[in-house]
C-alpha cells in the first residue's frame, strides 16, 4: 500500500531481488526531487558500462556526492521547476 508522501520528506520502495529505490525532496532544495538506488550488484554493473550509461542518458541529473542520499548506491536530481506542467 502506498501512502501520501508529505511535502519533505522521503519514501522507499524494495523490489523483490533486494534493490530499493527512494525518492526525496528536502526544504533546502524544494525544486529538487531526489531519486536513489540500491542493489546487490551495483559495483558489477559500474564495471561493466553502468557509468557510460549513466553520463549518456542522465547526465543532466547527475549531482555531486555531498549531495547523494545515504545508504544509497546512485542518486540522481530531478528539478522539477525544469518541467513543465501537466
Amino acid at each position: 500500500m502506498l501512502q501520501k508522501a508529505d511535502k519533505f520528506g522521503q519514501d522507499t520502495f524494495y523490489d523483490y531481488d533486494n534493490c530499493m529505490y527512494t525518492l526525496a525532496r528536502d526544504e533546502a532544495e524544494p525544486e529538487m526531487v531526489k531519486m536513489a538506488f540500491s542493489c546487490n550488484c551495483y559495483n558489477q554493473i559500474m564495471a561493466n558500462g553502468g557509468q557510460d550509461m549513466l553520463d549518456e542518458l542522465y547526465k543532466e541529473n547527475l549531482i555531486p556526492d555531498s549531495k547523494q542520499l545515504p545508504n544509497m548506491d546512485i542518486t540522481l536530481g530531478i528539478k522539477t521547476s525544469d518541467s513543465g506542467k501537466t
